[in-house]
């Protein structure tokens, strides 16, 4: 027996938001504890951001339109790391972002064709 459509994308964005919480709680109390390393504007915009978005994709993961604006914050929000080892911390959690959306476009599609 198959899971409906939504079932999925849920579980992936719920996966996906609480990686990204653990990855942001942790950066966040590393760079308190870190002397080497600062709390500035940009590394808060980053763990606030990419927090957000994912935790919008999640909790407005049945509406579309709040699930993309919370996908593409999620996105936005982690460019700034590309520049560093940073980013691989959060790739699991684009990559479950972004499976659920195929995911959803892939469930409309059909639907929409089947009628």
């Amino acid at each position: 027996m198959t899971q409906p459509d939504h079932i999925w994308p849920q579980r992936l964005t719920l996966t996906a938001a609480g990686l990204t919480a653990i990855v942001s709680a942790a950066l966040f109390v590393s760079l308190i504890v870190r002397e080497s390393a600062s709390l500035n504007p940009l590394n808060l915009a980053t763990l606030i951001g990419a927090t957000l978005g994912a935790g919008l994709a999640f909790w407005y993961h049945r509406r579309p339109s709040v699930f993309i604006v919370g996908y593409l914050l999620f996105v936005v929000a982690v460019i700034p790391t590309t520049g560093a080892w940073i980013w691989l911390l959060y790739m699991p959690s684009l990559g479950f972002l972004t499976v659920a959306l195929i995911i959803r476009f892939v469930a409309n599609a059909r639907r929409r064709t089947l009628g």
